[in-house]
């Protein structure tokens, strides 16, 4: 039966998507080893970590993050509509905020305020809108949560608690808001899920509960709402779904149910909830789409059906619900759009129509629908916004509008999105300089 909505259905937010890193952070060899498509499976980018113990928990019971944070290190971080996600040094996932369908996958529904581990020996994950998808360090690609329309790729329409294997080969994921995406080593990518918009990309309105091809040749993918960006190894942006604000960037308002070509020059995509950002080889990031709260950021709050140039100097993007945040090469954040839960983190709650900087000392970050993750070069994990189910992860319910620390993890450790495909489908990233030998 479906479940009905804790939220409007369009206040969510896509996976974190696939970002370039500034390369001054670690050795350049560390990061170009990362970026190559290598079969080794290194724990990315760890410069000097702590981990330690996680606290002992009754047999089959979450283990809660320790609360004086000398627990494990964090390293990796995403955001899914209302909860969050992280990974720490030692390959476990960990999860906090919304649960109501066991998208946390820790066997329960219910809400956490503060982290509770998950499953172990774990590369990567993405959170969607009610689901999550997680890469484990063999390929295999795990799912749990919401499954009506066959977001988790079981076979099945029925919600998990716990992660329930999808299939095998995998190098990249991304999770929409009720559709998902794969790319597997070969660089083919598959859909599966809602696809009431196209936003499979297989031709059809049918909703799969198993993955099917869509695309060959692809480098990173991208999960909204209800449309899907593709970057292909050439640089090229493919988009296809829903199209109603202009998200597919193709000038058009036209619903695509196969994939189109939008952009070239391209080396990183990050897709919002009904709006799309693009990273050129030069820095320069573009963005189009669905413009009510600003999130486009051009000075406007109209929808944009063609790419905008809106800031210069990037080296890191991604995109929430209504609003957007970049990285520059200097390491400062810059966010903007919609901020009505402090989810911009400028101490304000007034919308941006224009990137406004918000912190120095950045290493990365990440979204949920309307909270935003960061890393800072001293190692901490920090977090605000929305903060209704505990995705902050500060052990209240309290939005917040400026940063505030996760709750037990320590500092020490340098962190990368999950986003990021840790297999190395990036190497045009190094190609460009966006990262480069230091």
């Amino acid at each position: 039966m479906f479940n009905l909505p804790r939220y409007p259905l369009h206040q969510w937010r896509t996976s974190f998507l696939p970002c370039v890193l500034v390369g001054a952070l670690v050795p350049s060899s560390e990061i170009c080893h990362a970026l190559t498509d290598s079969p080794a499976l290194p724990h990315l980018f760890v410069v000097s970590s702590v981990t330690q113990p996680s606290a002992t928990a009754a047999p089959g019971a979450p283990t809660p993050a320790s609360q004086t944070g000398s627990g494990p290190a964090i390293q990796r971080v995403d955001g899914g509509a209302e909860h969050s996600l992280g990974i720490d040094t030692a390959g476990r996932l960990w999860a906090w905020g919304d649960n109501h369908v066991g998208q946390l996958g820790d066997g329960t529904r219910v809400d956490r305020t503060r982290p509770v581990q998950v499953l172990d020996n774990v590369a990567t994950a993405s959170g969607g809108g009610w689901h999550t998808l997680i890469l484990k360090t063999d390929r295999t690609l795990w799912a749990t949560g919401f499954n009506s329309f066959g977001s988790l790729g079981d076979g099945t329409t029925t919600d998990r608690k716990r992660p329930v294997k999808v299939f095998n080969g995998v190098a990249a994921i991304a999770s929409g808001l009720r559709h998902s995406l794969a790319r597997r080593t070969d660089g083919g990518l598959w859909a599966w899920g809602r696809n009431i918009d196209g936003q499979l990309g297989d031709g059809t309105f049918t909703d799969r509960r198993r993955p099917v091809r869509i695309l060959t040749g692809v480098l990173a993918i991208a999960a909204g709402d209800s449309h899907s960006l593709a970057l292909k190894r050439d640089g090229s942006v493919w988009a296809w779904g829903l199209n109603w604000d202009g998200q597919l960037g193709d000038c058009t308002d036209i619903y695509r149910m196969r994939p189109v070509q939008v952009m070239t020059g391209v080396v990183a995509i990050a897709a919002g909830a009904n709006h799309s950002l693009a990273l050129k080889a030069d820095g320069s990031m573009w963005a189009w789409g669905d413009n009510w709260g600003g999130q486009v950021g051009d000075g406007t709050q109209i929808d944009r059906w063609c790419p905008v140039k809106v800031l210069t100097g990037a080296t890191a993007i991604t995109a929430g619900q209504g609003h957007s945040l970049a990285i520059k090469h200097n390491r400062s954040l810059w966010a903007w759009g919609h901020n009505l839960y402090g989810q911009l983190g400028d101490g304000t709650r007034a919308t941006r129509t224009r990137p406004v900087r918000v912190l120095n000392q950045v290493v990365t970050m990440a979204v949920g629908g309307n909270h935003t993750l960061v890393f800072r070069t001293n190692g901490s994990l920090q977090s605000w916004g929305r903060n209704y189910y505990g995705q902050l992860g500060d052990g209240t319910r309290t939005s917040r509008n400026r940063p505030v620390r996760v709750l037990g993890f320590p500092a020490g450790t340098m962190g990368y999105p999950l986003g990021s495909d840790i297999f190395g489908v990036r190497d045009i990233a190094h190609k460009a300089g966006l990262v480069g030998d230091q």
